[in-house]
């Protein structure tokens, strides 16, 4: 079949990233679509080949809705394309998974090369910066971030967990709710690993490259810390983000959980093992030492049986 022969595999540049599969022929009018989608459903029709069609019309679900330089939704025969979303899109109604989605922000982590989604920021600095030698005459680097605060019983090594923006030097950047910044950074002609805060040369980038190792040029993803109310977290001029797994692999595969797990991709970012809940952050930022629990579920918990003594006070009826 001619169809096999314009198939082939399209897979991510870094070892363990997504493979795919896209069309050799680069469609440009609605008559070669028509031809193409002809060729697909003679795939379907030959019994030889159906178990394969039906997994490239499940792969073109999964490359997304948007048409990509690799998506084959195109030439996917529409009668069967609906047929497989069409009960899921009948049945959406508002249940955990469609709740989780938003709450976790699934369409942003799967979109974090967006730069409509995720606002980058390259002009991380370091706040202290120190280098010489120690008593045994080991050269060490001292570099400190006051971006990335250090919380007692939150941080875990290796990982900056919290992002602290000031309002003013940031002004451009807060209004984003997520931001994405590069593990390595300019420090002047330098460049400094923020994950390690060791500096990194040339030939660094090039051991690892050799080793198939290209995390350096990994990005870390962000989310801003809010209320339950969606006010955001922030005390005078700093607004509080969360280090987030960043799912997905571009065009090549889209994820979705019902948690904040980390991709199963190698997919140029860095990925958290325990992502911080948003309300431990905030106990720790306003000064809570436990959960405040609302007043109107302390009412539920009083007995009206009990013999209570009640001191004098403004109530209403």
């Amino acid at each position: 079949m001619q169809i096999l022969q314009q198939l082939t595999q399209a897979a991510s540049t870094r070892v363990g990233g997504a493979k795919s599969v896209k069309l050799k022929a680069n469609l440009k009018d609605a008559y070669d679509e028509n031809l193409y989608t002809e060729m697909m459903r003679e795939l379907r029709d030959n019994p030889a080949t159906t178990v394969l069609y039906n997994n490239l019309v499940d792969l073109a679900i999964l490359q997304g809705t948007y048409q990509s330089a690799i998506s084959i939704k195109n030439i996917i025969p529409i009668e069967d394309y609906s047929k497989k979303v069409q009960d899921a899109i009948n049945s959406t109604a508002s249940d955990l998974n469609l709740d989780n989605f938003s709450k976790f922000g699934a369409f942003e982590r799967n979109n974090w090369k967006d730069e409509n989604v995720f606002k980058k920021i390259t002009t991380i600095v370091p706040s202290l910066y120190n280098e010489g030698f120690n008593s045994n005459d080991e050269f060490i680097v001292d570099v400190q971030f006051e971006q990335f605060p250090t919380i007692e019983g939150l941080s875990q090594e290796g990982v900056k967990n919290v992002l602290v923006l000031d309002r003013f030097d940031n002004f451009a950047d807060v209004g984003s709710d997520y931001i994405l910044i590069p593990r390595v950074i300019n420090n002047g002609k330098q460049k400094i690993d923020i994950i390690t805060g060791k500096p990194v040369t040339r030939a660094d980038y090039g051991k690892r490259k050799a080793a198939g190792d290209t995390s350096l040029n990994d990005v870390m993803g962000f989310q801003k810390v809010r209320f339950d109310n969606g006010e955001e977290l922030a005390r005078g001029s700093n607004v509080y983000y969360k280090a987030i797994n960043l799912w997905g692999d571009g065009q090549y595969a889209t994820e979705m959980y019902n948690d904040t797990r980390r991709s199963v991709f190698n997919n140029g970012t860095v990925q958290i093992e325990n992502e911080i809940p948003s309300q431990k952050i905030i106990n720790h930022v306003m000064g809570v030492t436990e959960e405040v629990v609302p007043l109107q579920d302390k009412a539920e918990e009083i007995n009206p049986d009990d013999n209570l003594n009640f001191k004098p006070g403004p109530c209403k009826k």
